[in-house]
């Protein structure tokens, strides 16, 4: 259920957003960096920022972006 909710909120925000946030994460991803957790907290707040900007509230910020963080490991 999780990864749908996090699959409506990449889709809702458009391709080029989501682009974005995965081509940041991307980028963010280091050697071992499933491992490291100072990487982790880089790239979750990296994903928190962008969805406030897009006017997520805090709540649903915090809970959608630990989800894209977990979609992230299992595709990057």
């Amino acid at each position: 259920m999780k990864a749908w909710s996090t699959f409506k909120i990449i889709k809702s925000t458009g391709h080029a957003v989501s682009k974005s946030i995965f081509e940041t994460l991307d980028e963010l991803a280091v050697i071992d960096w499933k491992h490291k957790q100072d990487q982790q907290k880089k790239m979750l707040q990296k994903v928190k920022r962008s969805l406030y900007k897009l006017g997520y509230d805090v709540n649903t910020a915090d809970k959608e972006s630990k989800n894209i963080i977990h979609l992230v490991r299992n595709i990057l």
